[in-house]
């Protein structure tokens, strides 16, 4: 250690510094499709084919809105938990020990963004014997992930023996997707029905900093104040933005039915949500988020193998590396739901079990910036950082967006619910749906390959644990038919 001088050491601290702002990208990856509508949730999100309430075909596949005769209404809310997402920031040091051991730096934070109310609305209107029109309400995607209480202590706490003083972030993210849809359906045939949607979406954002950095200074200081601590970085903002859906679905006399469904990108443009002040850019930044194309098909069987017995499996392709600010850190990513639902087990009682498995859709090689930011406060990000010579850790930057950010890696969810039909046209639902909770974790290569040319074996390692995810909800269903 006593080979680095004290611009060395700054460099060195400040590159592995600047790859633990990432948090301020967005949330990457939370679409929830139709996993928070009560009995599609129950059914693993499987109700592109044969959904069983109304919101679920104004916001799944539209097509599916014949299926509706008469009018039909549903409301409801469900509540999303986060047991824990936990953020550790770990660096070791080979052989640098009095003895000659490796010396580990690790510092656990965990974020308390972690309860979601998710309310939904959707009501279908018979107009003719063929068509149907539908509207409704729902939170489409979000989530987020808050470390002001429990900041990121860059290095692993290791700064103070690099430049002396402990080094830490107080980070904060925050993504909401409101969704208006306005749907209709015309069966075309007794077999064929066709359908369209128009989303009109209301987004609400935050990301930066809240409060005071620290430990700045240190690292600024051999590069002439180029570097230096700050404070707030970040407003909450809004935007709107507009998309569609369309879709198909053809049924067999057997109960047997196949359908399709495209669901177009829907994006932000959150203007004005992060300010920088870097060597070579002074200003706030506008931040595009696009939430993914979509492309569903599926299969039901309804009373085919069994009386009273509806099976569906769904195949959502979700394309992440087309849409603005995810293409950066994400790849595209299929999910398989199934969901089985069993009428009247008891007299006006239906039961309900799901299941979705994801793929994990974190890029392994991410890219070396997001949307073209050039940074949070004094800190660089992407081009940005050539001025002071970092731009060799842009890569790594980015591996640390996709650790610090709330990524969905929960690959594989299970559900269950009931429903109860308390009169003729009215019934009330609910559900609960859990997910098992995944680690992924990232090297820093660029770093290593910096303290290796100083002679200093090392591992630098950036790792995300989300503890499990439980959605739990309730509805009620009325068919005026």
């Amino acid at each position: 250690m006593n080979t680095m001088n004290a611009f060395q050491k700054s460099i060195l601290a400040l590159a592995l510094s600047g790859s633990s702002f990432a948090t301020l990208a967005s949330n990457s990856g939370t679409d929830l499709n139709l996993s928070a509508h009560t009995i599609a949730g129950s059914m693993g999100g499987a109700a592109y084919t044969k959904p069983q309430e109304p919101s679920a075909g104004v916001f799944g596949n539209p097509a599916t809105m014949t299926q509706f005769k008469g009018t039909h209404y549903n409301f409801g809310a469900s509540f999303l938990k986060i047991s824990e997402l936990e953020n550790i920031q770990s660096t070791t040091l080979s052989g640098m020990g009095i003895t000659g051991e490796d010396l580990t730096f690790e510092n656990s934070s965990i974020s308390s963004a972690d309860n979601y109310v998710l309310p939904t609305f959707g009501s279908t209107f018979q107009l003719s014997d063929k068509a149907v029109f539908g509207f409704g309400l729902e939170v489409d995607a979000g989530l987020g992930a808050d470390f002001r209480d429990d900041p990121i202590s860059l290095l692993g706490g290791a700064g103070n023996l690099l430049v002396g003083s402990k080094i830490t972030l107080p980070l904060i993210v925050e993504l909401i997707s409101l969704n208006a849809n306005f749907a209709g359906a015309y069966q075309v045939t007794p077999q064929l029905s066709l359908g369209a949607s128009l989303t009109v979406g209301f987004g609400l954002a935050q990301l930066g900093t809240v409060g005071y950095t620290s430990g700045l200074d240190a690292l600024g200081a051999p590069l002439g104040g180029a570097i230096s601590d700050f404070g707030g970085t970040t407003a909450s903002v809004h935007d709107t933005a507009v998309g569609a859906s369309i879709g198909a679905i053809y049924s067999f006399p057997s109960g047997l039915a196949f359908s399709a469904t495209v669901k177009s990108s829907l994006e932000y443009a959150f203007e004005d949500i992060l300010y920088a002040k870097t060597v070579n850019f002074e200003g706030f930044q506008t931040l595009n988020i696009e939430q993914p194309l979509e492309v569903i098909v599926g299969v039901a069987l309804d009373d085919a193998l069994a009386k009273d017995v509806l099976i569906e499996v769904d195949a959502i392709w979700k394309n992440w590396s087309n849409a603005n600010s995810y293409e950066d850190i994400y790849d595209d990513q299929m999910l398989l739901t199934l969901g089985i639902q069993f009428k009247d087990v008891l007299p006006g009682v239906d039961f309900r079990i799901g299941y979705s498995h994801a793929e994990n859709p974190l890029l392994e090689q991410p890219n070396n910036t997001i949307n073209n930011l050039s940074g949070a406060g004094s800190l660089p990000l992407g081009t940005a950082s050539d001025a002071i010579g970092l731009s060799a850790f842009s890569t790594d930057v980015i591996k640390i967006v996709q650790m610090s950010i709330v990524p969905v890696i929960w690959e594989n969810t299970f559900s269950a619910g009931i429903g109860y039909k308390v009169t003729e046209n009215i019934s009330i639902n609910a559900f609960a749906s859990i997910s098992s909770g995944e680690e992924d974790s990232r090297n820093l290569a660029n770093v290593d390959a910096i303290l290796s040319s100083l002679g200093i074996n090392s591992t630098t390692v950036h790792t995300v644990d989300l503890d499990t995810e439980v959605i739990y909800g309730f509805s009620v269903q009325i068919n005026l038919l």
